[in-house]
């Protein structure tokens, strides 16, 4: 399964393929970085962006997500869960006003 999607933040387009997320400059079509997912499965792999900043992917019902920075593809970090992930977001917020805890 092949999926596309554009981040016009930083000028870059997206392909997902067979667990690999590769990121093609926007104008020249040209490839500007590709990352491996943190695990393979059958299951659908989903991918949140905070625009301009990162993104993340995990497979549904996997037990892992990993964060890459987007203009470059640096690699952020990853989380390892005991239970299958339902959902993930990400936000670069660094804090939350009391009234929305």
């Amino acid at each position: 399964e092949l999926r596309i999607f554009v981040e016009n933040v930083v000028g870059l387009l997206f392909v997902f393929s067979c667990g690999t997320i590769s990121a093609f400059d926007l104008t020249s079509l040209r490839l500007r970085y590709s990352v491996e997912t943190p695990e393979t499965a059958d299951s659908e792999l989903f991918a949140r962006w905070d625009y301009g900043r990162h993104f993340l992917a995990y497979f549904q019902d996997g037990k892992s997500v990993r964060i890459w920075d987007s203009p470059t593809g640096q690699n952020r970090g990853f989380v390892k869960a005991t239970s299958a992930l339902l959902c993930c977001d990400l936000t670069h917020l660094k804090s939350v006003h009391e009234s929305f805890l």
